[in-house]
């Protein structure tokens, strides 16, 4: 076969690209998993409100005395669906006359990440408000077990029981790697005859510690000093409405002959208040979640 010098020949040497497509890093999106979705229908509105319960005071009935009912006391909580975002390109005719079929596929799998993305980055961005943290705890010191095992005591006092509800530990891979690192995980794991059933059952295997289910998720916030924020919490701690889940759009634009396409959405979320157990008191908490920044 006779060479060929690329720099003369270049128009004569022909150009091919494969069918299929190297796409871009996506991460999961788990978050949006161990939140309340509250239904949504036109007639709500923008802004949802949720009635609050408070426990009932007892009282004392005397013989011969009048008996004097408490008063129902209620307050609300608001959620407002104020996020709307949409993921779009224009495509002109001219131009999909040469974009590859799976390219426009990567494309609109892009679009949608992209929406998704936002609401677990929104709801990663509350778990610095937390009214509590984990004590001892701090951003690039990685957490140990007993930094979960106080986690899910303060869930315990908060009224979660995080054995039998829907709660969660949400961690970096970092943590992840952490924990594996550490005896409390592995030492079990090679403990004699019993070293693979052990493992099998240990809690990183099982997805659960502390009596949650563990998550890891690469979308949590990530301060400028580093370390991640990471949290335990119920299901009910975080509240999350659509008006619109991610919906795919599509118009033709006459004068670009081209089409506009791409995915829209419309939500909202908030941390989410109850009241205190204390009987007749209305006085508001968060503590079906805590704060654990780490690395």
């Amino acid at each position: 076969m006779v060479n060929v010098t690329v720099s003369t020949n270049q128009a004569n040497i022909p150009i091919g690209f494969r069918k299929d497509i190297i796409q871009a890093i996506r991460f999961d999106t788990v978050l949006q998993k161990t939140v309340t979705i509250d239904p949504w229908t036109k007639g709500d509105g923008q802004t949802i409100y949720k009635n609050r319960g408070v426990n009932w005071e007892k009282q004392f009935k005397y013989p011969n005395t009048p008996l004097t009912p408490n008063a129902y006391v209620t307050t609300s909580e608001p959620l407002f669906i104020d996020t709307f975002e949409v993921a779009a390109l224009l495509l002109e005719d001219f131009g999909k006359l040469f974009i590859p079929d799976a390219v426009l596929a990567d494309q609109s799998k892009a679009m949608g990440y992209a929406l998704s993305r936002s609401v677990d980055i929104a709801i990663s961005n509350l778990f610095q408000s937390f009214s509590q943290q984990i004590p001892g705890t701090g951003y690039n010191v990685p957490l140990v077990y007993p930094n979960l095992a106080t986690g899910s005591r303060m869930l315990r006092v908060g009224g979660v029981k995080p054995d039998s509800e829907a709660s969660f530990t949400v961690i970096s891979p970092w943590q992840t790697a952490s924990f594996k690192s550490s005896q409390v995980f592995t030492d079990s794991a090679y403990a004699g005859q019993d070293g693979i059933n052990n493992f099998k059952k240990a809690m990183l295997t099982q997805n659960a510690v502390a009596g949650t289910t563990l998550l890891e998720s690469m979308l949590l916030r990530a301060p400028s000093g580093g370390g991640h924020d990471m949290a335990m919490y119920g299901k009910e701690a975080i509240r999350l409405a659509f008006a619109q889940a991610p919906e795919y759009f599509e118009d033709f634009y006459g004068f670009d002959l081209g089409t506009i396409k791409g995915f829209k959405q419309a939500f909202g979320y908030t941390r989410s208040y109850r009241t205190v157990e204390t009987p007749g008191s209305s006085a508001l908490t968060d503590a079906w979640a805590v704060f654990a920044p780490g690395v």
